[in-house]
């Protein structure tokens, strides 16, 4: 059967077979229909199959990505959190739904309504679960990276071309906020003076003789941790008494 595109009841029917089975999809207008058919006829061509069902849905694919989980040794308290997390929010609504038909849109809206009252079933068990308040922003960030987790698996999989979730809710800052921020920060991180950093290195010798090195070359020469954790031998004159960035540094 040809991959084709037709109108029917003023939507568009994209036509298309693909690993075996025939796929009907319908779309509003026929661009979204064309790139449909484009992504699908890709997929068709494809040489190597999908390491699993292409037409399997969320919930019948969580179980292989727990497995996935598990055998790359992720610690068992995680595991457990990625299940609760899953079956709790995730599965209850997108559990029925396709992995290759989960979209963008959908995963924004199922993460916004888990802002609203009703939506915490925290500490409860059973179907009879019944939601008393909203989740707060870190709960929610923390449903979109478990589901993220898994369509990136999905991706792997070649089920989807893409993770649809990744960067959603992201926070957008201004400049005039990220200038804010930063003087936020500005008056809550102090530098020392010179005479409370001599002491510190003092304390720091007689106390910790072996970390004192990395304190008094941070606290010298004004480097960053990740500076000081970079640094390398090649970098170091030790006769002109200085420090030379050179690319052997990193490599």
């Amino acid at each position: 059967m040809m991959a084709c595109v037709t109108k029917c009841r003023g939507s568009w029917v994209v036509d298309v077979r693909l690993h075996g089975k025939r796929l009907v999809k319908v779309y509003r207008t026929r661009r979204e229909a064309d790139e449909a058919l484009s992504r699908l006829t890709a997929e068709r061509r494809q040489k190597s199959r999908p390491a699993v069902d292409p037409f399997i849905t969320l919930a019948a694919y969580v179980p292989r990505f727990l497995a996935e989980c598990a055998e790359q040794e992720v610690a068992p308290p995680t595991l457990q959190r990625y299940e609760r997390t899953l079956g709790n929010h995730v599965l209850p609504v997108l559990g029925a739904t396709k992995v290759r038909d989960i979209v963008r849109g959908d995963i924004r809206t199922f993460l916004l309504s888990k802002r609203q009252e009703g939506s915490n079933v925290q500490g409860q068990k059973g179907d009879d679960r019944a939601g008393k308040g909203a989740l707060s922003k870190n709960t929610v960030k923390q449903i979109r990276s478990v589901l993220s987790s898994v369509l990136s698996l999905a991706v792997e999989d070649e089920i989807i071309g893409s993770n649809p979730a990744l960067g959603l809710l992201r926070s957008r800052h201004t400049k005039a906020q990220k200038r804010k921020n930063r003087a936020r920060v500005g008056e809550a991180v102090k530098a020392m003076t010179q005479d409370e950093r001599n002491r510190f290195l003092a304390v720091a010798a007689k106390r910790d003789p072996e970390v004192y090195p990395a304190l008094m070359l941070t606290g010298l020469a004004g480097l960053r941790l990740g500076e000081a954790l970079g640094l390398r031998w090649p970098s170091v004159d030790l006769q002109a008494g200085r420090l030379a960035w050179i690319s052997t540094a990193r490599s």
